[in-house]
């Protein structure tokens, strides 16, 4: 009995080594519902055109497509942290990206890039503590980067080429969602402001009025001086020395 005992334990094992070579899943994922019903609103504002995201279904989200739970991969072996990165990049999806992701409150990730998302950025996201890195790149998102994110620290935000969003980084932009931007936010270029481009083009113009101004009165002193001579010479009956002629 004992051997029997061994041969089938050692089964177990084997079994269980197999599947994690495999990357079959041995267990259900340990996440909240609230996460389970934050995934599923945010997928309902989604459109999904070549059917990419058909896994995003049922209660266990480790195993949709381009979820991750605890920093493993969907679907490995013993995943079972909560949702920890969401990656749906180039899927050629299109839609809203629903705030429902504030939710998900351990998420360390989010990539949505190349793809055609519209409409604004969820403001919030800079409540999630664990996110470190928001990548909405490429898409035809508007509005304005929220501000709350902007000022977070050690977070990587990248929104580059969505021609319709503003980033109080580069440029001035009106109406922030969140309020106004404080006078020390840096817009990241190193450009001259534009109280500082309207003070040097006063100076040139000072400068040009002044060279004018002198200009014009040596022109009229110049005049005068010749205008006397000759009513001089008119007067006297002399001649100009040669020399003197102007």
């Amino acid at each position: 009995m004992d051997g029997f005992k061994h041969v089938d334990l050692r089964s177990k094992w084997l079994w269980a080594l197999v599947l994690a070579v495999v990357g079959l899943p041995v267990a259900t994922a340990q996440v909240t519902q609230a996460e389970v019903s934050a995934l599923a609103q945010f997928r309902s504002f989604i459109v999904d055109p070549y059917n990419h995201l058909a896994s995003w279904a049922g209660e266990n989200p480790c195993l949709y497509q381009g979820v991750a739970c605890g920093g493993i991969e969907a679907g490995a072996f013993g995943a079972t942290d909560a949702v920890s990165e969401i990656n749906l990049s180039n899927l050629n999806l299109t839609g809203t990206i629903s705030p429902a992701l504030l939710n998900v409150t351990n998420l360390k990730i989010l990539n949505v890039s190349h793809n055609y998302f519209y409409g604004p950025m969820p403001t919030g996201l800079q409540n999630l503590t664990s996110l470190s890195i928001i990548d909405m790149s490429y898409n035809n998102l508007d509005g304005t980067v929220p501000l709350g994110l902007l000022l977070k620290s050690g977070v990587t935000l990248l929104v580059n080429d969505n021609p319709s969003l503003c980033d109080p980084r580069i440029t001035s932009c009106e109406n922030p969602p969140d309020g106004p931007l404080p006078q020390t936010f840096s817009h990241g270029d190193d450009g001259l402001s534009g109280g500082a481009i309207f003070g040097i083009i006063v100076a040139i113009l000072l400068i040009g009025g002044a060279a004018a101004g002198g200009a014009f009165y040596y022109l009229k002193v110049h005049r005068k001086k010749k205008q006397s001579s000759l009513n001089f010479e008119r007067f006297t009956g002399m001649g100009v020395a040669e020399g003197e002629q102007y």
